[in-house]
Parts: C-alpha cells; sequence; structure tokens
C-alpha cells in the first residue's frame, strides 16, 4: 500500500470526538488537535477550548475538562504550540490578535493552576510563543523580533525536543526561511534519527519517509494500537520503550501520521 493510500485511509478512521478534537482522553488534546487540524480535510471545531467569557483556553473542549482533576493546570505553554500551527495555517488572525491581547494583559498567564508554582511554570506562555502569536496576527510587528529560543538554547530531549522542534518549525513557516539550515532542527534529527517529524523538518524527506511506511508503528489496514506502540503520537517521544508494545487496548488517533505525511507532500 502507498503511503498516500494510508494516508486518506487514516483521514477517513481518524478518532476523534464531536468536536473533531483527537487525543481527548488526554489532557494534551488542543496541542494536538491543533496540529491535525492543519491537514486539509480535517475539520476541527477548536473554539470547543475556547472560554467565551474569560477569554481563556482550556486543553480540551470546554465539557470534558480535566481541571482540576486530570491536570494541576487548566492551560500549558505545550497546548499552545499546536494553537499556534492551526492559526497559522487557517489564517485565523482573530484568534492570534485575543492571544497576544490576553498574555500583555495578563503578565503572560494564560490559564489557572493549583498552586502559584503552577500557575507561573505552566501557564506562563512565553516571550517566544508571544512572538510567534503576534506575526500570525499581523500586529504587534514591536514584538516579532522575540527569538523562539533564547541565545545558546539547549537541545531538549523527549517531549520538549518535540515542542522545541514544532515551535522552530511553524516560525520558519511564517518568516518563509529554510528550516534545514536551522542548526538546532539539525541536532534534533541527528540525535533522533528515527524520528519521522525531526526528519521532515530539516527536509530528509526519504528518511521521514522509510519510517512513517514502518507498519509496526503505522499498520496499513488499520489505526495503530498499544499494542503496536504505546504512545499515541509517537514523535513526541525520544526512541524507547514508549515506542514499544504495551498492555491494553488503546486505540491511537493516528493523527502523528497525517500530520508528518502533510508535512512531506505539502499539504501543511
Amino acid at each position: 500500500m502507498s503511503l498516500e493510500i494510508k494516508y486518506q485511509k487514516y483521514k477517513d478512521t481518524l478518532k476523534r470526538d464531536k468536536h473533531g478534537f483527537i487525543e481527548y482522553e488526554r489532557c494534551d488534546s488542543l496541542l494536538f488537535t491543533g496540529l491535525v487540524g492543519t491537514v486539509p480535510g480535517i475539520n476541527v471545531d477548536i473554539m470547543a477550548a475556547y472560554e467565551p467569557v474569560s477569554k481563556t483556553w482550556r486543553r480540551r473542549p470546554i465539557e470534558n475538562s480535566c481541571y482540576p482533576v486530570g491536570s494541576k493546570s487548566t492551560i500549558s505553554r505545550d497546548m499552545f504550540v499546536g494553537l499556534a500551527w492551526y492559526c497559522w495555517k487557517h489564517d485565523r488572525k482573530d484568534i492570534a490578535d485575543e492571544i497576544v491581547k490576553y498574555a500583555l494583559s495578563h503578565w503572560m498567564i494564560m490559564g489557572e493552576a493549583s498552586s502559584l508554582k503552577d500557575k507561573i511554570g505552566r501557564c506562563f506562555l512565553g516571550f517566544g510563543l508571544l512572538g510567534t502569536f503576534a506575526r500570525i496576527s499581523g500586529k504587534y510587528r514591536w514584538l516579532w523580533w522575540l527569538p523562539v529560543d533564547m541565545p545558546k538554547a539547549p537541545v531538549m530531549e523527549g517531549y520538549q525536543a518535540h515542542l522545541q522542534v514544532l515551535h522552530r518549525l511553524l516560525r520558519h513557516k511564517i518568516t518563509g526561511k529554510d528550516p534545514s539550515k536551522d542548526k538546532m532542527l539539525q541536532a534534533q534529527a541527528a540525535r533522533q534519527p528515527e524520528n519521522p517529524l525531526f526528519n521532515a523538518a530539516i527536509g530528509n524527506k526519504d528518511k521521514a519517509l522509510e519510517v512513517l511506511s514502518n507498519t509496526k508503528y503505522w499498520p496499513e489496514d488499520r489505526l495503530p494500537t498499544a499494542k503496536d506502540r504505546h504512545e499515541p503520537w509517537l514523535p513526541m517521544r525520544d526512541k524507547g520503550s514508549d515506542w514499544e508494545p504495551s498492555n491494553g487496548n488503546h486505540v491511537h488517533s493516528g493523527g502523528d501520521f497525517l500530520f508528518c505525511y502533510g508535512l512531506l507532500n505539502g499539504d501543511i
């Protein structure tokens, strides 16, 4: 089966809730839904995670809250990375504008948390994302200079590496710069040579396609399950136990394949 056929099959069988959200059992659903929502043909009601009275965003649709049970905060920086991708792809300048306004008027604290420590540690938007949303909005040019990372930022590992690559790649798409020349992206691809997202980010298309073709992780005739690999969104984890099968019958969304292949075939 060609990857293009599998791409369409995964679109047709993508595991979602009534709002189009994926990984909706998890408290980082907005991150993954924002990413898969950039794939043509995948319709998402992204505003289902928006609370209009407080003008704040939640980790997943409002009626399916995971705070305070499930998470120590209503939102986190991670979620805004996925939301930024969605805003960029769908030209949602209105959402980006509202986020910048809220951040500037709330010291960049974007939600509530169970403690002051968690409020600062989890809900603080950060200067890099503030600059990214400012660019997407088309306004606040005085914030556009804010870099994604501080100078000499470390090469992150694990889920933080996933966020680092996503944010840097998005900024390159916004600015029109060539991501293949980004030394941080090159370092991540070298550190995790089996990660399809990291390879796609630097234009290493053949290697990325090779990994996506591996039916151990992305079967051809069905969505992947925990019996194929433990992690629902594989590019988020360094290769190790999360890439191995685990007990249970959990069916993964398949959104990780769709997002990575969408980057490779030019849909995103």
